[in-house]
C-alpha cells in the first residue's frame, strides 16, 4: 500500500461493523520534520492513494473541508500563543499539502518517471512499472 495503511484498516473495520474509539487521555508522541517539498510529496502520495479508494471517500467525505478548518485553527492557535510570525509558513505548508494532494489525484495522467519524482515512495511506483508501464 502506498500510504495511509492505518486509515485504510480503520475504514475497513468501520465498514465491517467495528467501532473506533477516540481516547483524549491517551498520549502519543508522533512527529515529522518535513520540508515544504516533503509536504508536497507526502500529500501527492495521499491524493494518489485516495483517488483509488472511492469507498473511503464515500465513508469519510472529501478532505478539502477538513484541511481548511485545520488551517484556520492553526492560525488561531499561533495567534493565541504569540507566534504570529509562523503563520505565513503555516499557510505555505498548507498550500504545498493541498497542491500535492490535487496533483496526486492526477497521477494516472502523469508519466511514471514524473510520478516517481513527485512521490515520497518512488520505489512503490518503480515496483508497479512492470504491471502498468507508462
Amino acid at each position: 500500500m502506498l500510504i495511509s495503511e492505518d486509515h485504510h484498516l480503520t475504514a475497513r473495520l468501520l465498514v465491517a461493523g467495528y467501532k473506533v474509539a477516540y481516547v483524549a487521555e491517551a498520549r502519543v508522541y508522533h512527529s515529522h520534520h518535513y520540508t515544504l517539498l516533503d509536504e508536497f510529496r507526502r500529500y501527492f502520495d495521499h491524493g494518489a492513494f485516495l483517488r483509488t479508494q472511492a469507498w473511503m471517500r464515500d465513508l469519510a467525505g472529501e478532505a478539502e473541508g477538513e484541511g481548511l478548518r485545520l488551517v484556520r485553527e492553526q492560525a488561531a492557535y499561533l495567534r493565541q500563543v504569540g507566534q504570529v510570525h509562523l503563520i505565513p509558513y503555516s499557510l505555505l505548508a498548507a498550500a504545498m499539502k493541498y497542491a500535492g494532494y490535487r496533483v496526486g489525484y492526477l497521477e494516472p495522467h502523469l508519466p511514471r518517471a514524473l510520478t516517481r519524482r513527485l512521490s515520497r515512495q518512488p520505489h512503490f511506483w518503480r515496483d508497479l512499472a512492470h504491471e502498468n508501464p507508462r
